[in-house]
């Protein structure tokens, strides 16, 4: 009996050193810190709303006046991350797509629909149909604004150490506009996306990352950009003698084939993601499309506003480019990823939304990484 009694007391300390040893590990920290960093956003989020009256309309562009003549009510906290764009994602995860709507990618709105058939119908059935859905989405973002940390984590571990990749992840989520990544906007799916690919794709798990690489690719149009860092990984290893089997070059095709299909699956339903893109003046190489890009950047000596509004934009873009040209030597796949990732918003020549565009400009947190100096 003594000696049953003794295996059981150290089956049992065994348990207990591997459960507190799982908090040894260094991505608990990132967990931590986005802890902190969600408190913080979410706190600050609903005082400004509630002690801070913007001034409306917002004249940062022509037509944003018509558009900002009120604000959420601060007493739902929800609603005030539920602004632009994030009416559309709901819309579709409510009722599916129609002629405009079509410019917007349907995992995320997949995502907001899932969550909320299998886990909010059952908890929040006083909820309406669409504040039950706002709810899903603002629970898809903060979901995938974890994953986002930690898949940019693993990139940084990998190519600079758990040191400076603690710091890239501080700087990514206090990057100004890291704050989409707790609205109903697409961005924070992409995020977690796009940050496990290239983290797959620097450990060659080719057949995953052409996996994630493909899904990517129906959250944000942005998401066939992955075949970049895909393809030129694949190549370099075969420069350098690795030799990885041919079979594997086929995940390069993998965000080219989901674009392809899906477009096709639209056409089948008379929609178009270039007719819908188009519904909010956006098409890759307009016409006249220097004299579109300069007259969006006249405003920038309108008004206050607009001067604000548009100095970020166009600093954040430069910050972008110049970051992914900065490590295009040393890391070539991740420079052209983020090079084509702000290139590709820029040949619509439409200088609103580049800030938040250049969230996924991933040479921007590695450059942060090297060069910062904050202990976290």
């Amino acid at each position: 009996m003594a000696l049953i009694r003794n295996s059981s007391f150290v089956r049992c300390r065994d348990v207990f050193h591997r459960f507190v040893g799982c908090f040894h590990n260094p991505r608990w920290k990132i967990v931590a810190l986005w802890l902190g960093w969600l408190f913080v956003c979410n706190t600050f989020q609903v005082i400004a709303f509630a002690r801070i009256t913007p001034i409306h309309p917002d004249f940062s562009y022509a037509w944003s006046a018509a558009q900002t003549q009120a604000e959420p009510p601060s007493s739902n906290p929800i609603k005030l991350h539920v602004r632009w764009d994030s009416g559309f994602y709901v819309t579709i995860a409510l009722y599916g797509y129609d002629s405009v709507n079509a410019a917007f990618f349907p995992l995320y709105p997949l995502a907001m629909r899932t969550v909320n058939n299998l886990l909010l119908l059952s908890l929040t059935p006083q909820l309406s149909d669409v504040d039950r859905m706002e709810l899903a989405g603002f629970l898809v973002s903060v979901a995938a604004s974890l994953g986002a940390a930690l898949g940019l984590y693993e990139i940084l571990l990998l190519l600079l150490g758990d040191t400076d990749a603690r710091r890239g992840v501080f700087y990514f989520l206090i990057y100004p506009p890291a704050i989409f990544l707790l609205q109903v906007y697409s961005e924070p799916l992409f995020l977690a996306l796009a940050t496990w690919c290239i983290a797959l794709i620097l450990r060659r798990r080719w057949w995953l990352a052409g996996l994630v690489a493909a899904l990517a690719t129906l959250d944000r149009s942005t998401g066939i950009v992955l075949l970049v860092p895909l393809m030129v990984t694949w190549l370099l290893d075969w420069r350098a003698g690795a030799r990885p089997a041919w079979r594997t070059l086929l995940v390069v095709a993998g965000p080219l084939i989901t674009w392809r299909f899906y477009f096709a699956w639209l056409r089948a339903r008379a929609l178009s993601v270039v007719v819908g893109q188009g519904s909010f003046g956006r098409w890759l190489l307009p016409p006249n499309p220097f004299a579109l890009f300069g007259d969006e950047l006249s405003f920038v000596t309108n008004n206050p506003q607009a001067t604000v509004h548009i100095t970020i934009d166009v600093l954040l873009t430069l910050l972008a480019i110049g970051s992914s040209v900065r490590v295009m030597r040393r890391w070539p796949a991740i420079g052209l990823f983020g090079l084509a990732a702000i290139v590709l918003p820029l040949l619509t020549f439409r200088v609103v939304g580049l800030d938040r565009y250049t969230l996924s400009v991933l040479p921007i947190y590695l450059v942060l990484a090297m060069l910062g100096h904050v202990k976290v």
